[in-house]
């Protein structure tokens, strides 16, 4: 403690305890003294121990003061730790209005001698009041001379860590001079003092976290406990909140006394595993977090939620602190919008064209839908909640293939695809099985027999056309080449023997002839897109286009064109058709160009990404003639033409096959076009194509 005095005498020095050590404080004491200053500290220890009220305990140090120095008055000023405010615990001697007009003052107010002591923190010794100026505000002294106080001392009193808790105050009716063993007496009443005020805080403290506890875990909407278990796995209550009896029926002195109490609300299945869990749970010290079912005293179900915190103790002890839930709304809430949202998926799934059935991560059926039943009526008795997927399918594979044990209709051993059924009445089935992230099991059937009957109708068609091709081929060039050779005859031999009319009707018969030997080739182009389709391969397009510029070299200088080609990048595609998408298009450009202006041609491509896929962007721009854009789709049908024959000669067929081929690519062709200005046309390809799209049979369909 700090001895350093503040003397606000006449001459406003401040003045310095002497410097005694502990020793040397008793060494003054003499037998008479130290006999009183013993029973004090007994009496105080004693008051301490029985707990006794504020005065009595410092009752003992006030009168060990009168004895020794007999002041005017004695207090204990202490700053509270919750509000900082500053207050008188105890007093002797002081009139009522001097505690009344002090009463919780801030500490930085300095409306009293203790506050001025314990912000100082040191010692403070007033011998003459009418004589002082300093440390005294103005207000504090005239208060004091009011009550005749002409003398003050204040020693701090600390904790044992030497924060200053408060002050132990004298006041005194007549200027005081302070003897050498007042110093001893003082400090050694400021020690005392010290061990009441912090076991008085202390037992505040206490009363106040044990209120506060008792109002916590009854405004806690459950029930709050401490239990323990011993070393030698003993487990018991030792404290348990009265909300016990509400949730269980069974009072906390009951559970207290006896934790079967408890334990015995709950249903079988907890209770026969509930020792041996909460055992390794302790030996763990893992937090224990169950969920569980109880059947309440009065009869009632509940559904509670427990969680606790282990400590272990330094004899082996573990306690539990922690909190029983009362979770029955939650889990009532939980349970009916399980329900209500098993009937929507009942409702959802119902409501499905296609059959439909979910296995649950455990390969247990779920849900199954009356059209799934109406497919396979056989399968009713296998198609109820529970049934396993092995035996799911063993019931499907002979409802589809009966006793035919070469059938391989069913699913095998993959649960991850898309597989065709043929049922026994005819009818087709297109089975979609999905293994989800969370091992769920979604089996689709979808009825596709009108799609199959189109399937065979496309097969039928194709190989008509496939049959119009040989005959093309063949049949139909063979009486055209008679025409043609026997035309050119007629013309080298007969010619100036034919008058003018029959010249012209002869040159007439022979360019029908070359236009019909150009529709034929051309129609075989076509028809030959998807049925002579070669396999997909890494192609270099910059090397195609400019082959195909190199081919087209006699018609581009009859014409004086441009062309402008850019670096192209390497796709797959059919490396015969990629030609002839070129070509068509370049061809397409250099004869619908503007009289009297050469063509400009620019062909260039980029790449890009477009759901999580590359595509390569084709532009073919010329300058030529143009078209009115609403005829942008009929320029890709076959025999469609904006021109005719007189204006520009063509079978109507080339623009057609550019799609029929960028369609088998799984691409997309456009053009953009302006009259007078010339078209843009734009292809966008797969740079990498699927396999699925290899086959010449499967064209992508989805735009690009």
């Amino acid at each position: 403690m700090s001895t350093d005095t503040i003397d606000t005498s006449s001459d406003g020095s401040f003045l310095q305890s002497p410097e005694c050590s502990n020793d040397s404080k008793v060494g003054r004491f003499d037998n008479d003294l130290l006999l009183r200053l013993l029973r004090c500290q007994s009496e105080v220890l004693g008051h301490i121990t029985r707990k006794a009220s504020t005065d009595a305990t410092f009752s003992p140090i006030f009168t060990a003061a009168q004895e020794q120095l007999s002041p005017f008055a004695c207090g204990i000023e202490i700053q509270s730790p919750r509000s900082g405010l500053v207050y008188h615990l105890a007093q002797q001697g002081l009139p009522k209005s001097f505690v009344q007009q002090g009463a919780r003052h801030p500490l930085k107010a300095g409306k009293s001698l203790g506050a001025l002591c314990i912000a100082e923190g040191q010692t403070i010794l007033v011998p003459n009041l009418k004589n002082s100026s300093k440390p005294l505000s103005d207000e504090l002294r005239d208060q004091m001379l009011e009550t005749e106080i002409q003398a003050m001392w204040a020693l701090p009193v600390p904790d044992d860590e030497g924060t200053v808790l408060g002050a132990l105050t004298f006041y005194f009716d007549r200027p005081f001079e302070v003897a050498s063993e007042d110093w001893n007496v003082v400090e050694f009443m400021a020690d005392m003092a010290s061990h009441a005020v912090i076991h008085r805080l202390s037992r505040q403290a206490k009363k106040v976290a044990d209120s506060r506890f008792d109002v916590l875990a009854d405004a806690i909407p459950g029930v709050v406990y401490q239990r323990i278990v011993t070393p030698d796995n003993q487990i018991r209550y030792t404290y348990i909140s009265d909300a016990a009896e509400d949730l269980f029926g069974v009072s906390a002195r009951e559970i207290l006394e006896d934790p079967n109490a408890l334990f015995d609300c709950h249903g079988e299945g907890y209770r026969e595993n509930f020792r041996e869990r909460l055992l390794e749970a302790s030996r763990k010290l893992e937090i224990w977090d169950v969920e569980a079912t109880i059947a309440a005293r009065d009869g009632t179900t509940k559904f509670t939620h427990a969680i606790a915190k282990p400590l272990k103790q330094a004899d082996g002890t573990v306690v539990w602190n922690g909190v029983i839930l009362d979770a029955t709304r939650i889990k009532e809430a939980e349970m009916e919008a399980a329900a209500a949202e098993a009937r929507t998926r009942q409702a959802i799934v119902e409501n499905l064209n296609q059959g439909f059935v979910l296995f649950d991560a455990e390969d247990r059926l779920i849900i199954a839908n009356s059209k799934l039943r109406s497919y396979y009526p056989d399968l009713i008795a296998k198609s109820h909640p529970g049934t396993s997927l092995e035996d799911f399918l063993a019931a499907e594979h002979a409802a589809c293939c009966g006793d035919d044990e070469n059938c391989s209709t069913a699913i095998g051993e993959s649960l991850s695809g898309v597989e065709e059924r043929s049922l026994p009445d005819g009818s087709w089935l297109l089975v979609q099985t999905h293994k989800a992230e969370g091992g769920e099991t979604v089996i689709l059937y979808t009825e596709i027999s009108e799609l199959k009957e189109r399937e065979a109708a496309l097969g039928r068609s194709n190989r008509e056309l496939q049959d119009f091709a040989s005959v093309a081929s063949h049949d139909l060039q063979e009486p055209l080449r008679k025409i043609e050779a026997f035309g050119d005859r007629l013309a080298s031999r007969c010619e100036e023997q034919l008058d003018e009319q029959g010249q012209l009707y002869l040159e007439r018969m022979l360019s029908a002839a070359g236009r019909m030997r150009l529709l034929i080739n051309d129609l075989l182009t076509y028809s030959r897109v998807t049925t002579k389709g070669r396999p997909f391969e890494p192609c270099n397009l910059d090397t195609i286009a400019k082959e195909v510029v190199s081919d087209l070299q006699v018609r581009i200088e009859e014409t004086g064109a441009a062309i402008d080609l850019a670096s192209l990048p390497t796709i797959d595609a059919d490396l015969v058709q990629m030609r002839q998408l070129f070509q068509n298009i370049i061809s397409n450009s250099l004869k619908y160009h503007k009289e009297g202006v050469p063509p400009k041609i620019t062909i260039g491509g980029t790449v890009g990404d477009k759901e999580s896929r590359s595509y390569c962007a084709l532009q073919f721009a010329d300058n030529g003639i143009g078209f009115e854009m609403r005829y942008a789709d009929r320029i890709f049908s076959i025999f469609q033409r904006l021109h005719g024959n007189q204006e520009f000669e063509g079978t109507g067929i080339g623009l057609a096959t550019c799609r029929k081929i960028v369609e088998r690519h799984g691409g997309l062709i456009e053009v953009d076009s302006v009259v007078g200005e010339g078209s843009t046309f734009t292809v966008k390809l797969p740079v990498v194509q699927r396999s699925e799209t290899t086959k010449s049979d499967k064209m992508e369909k989805k735009p690009l």
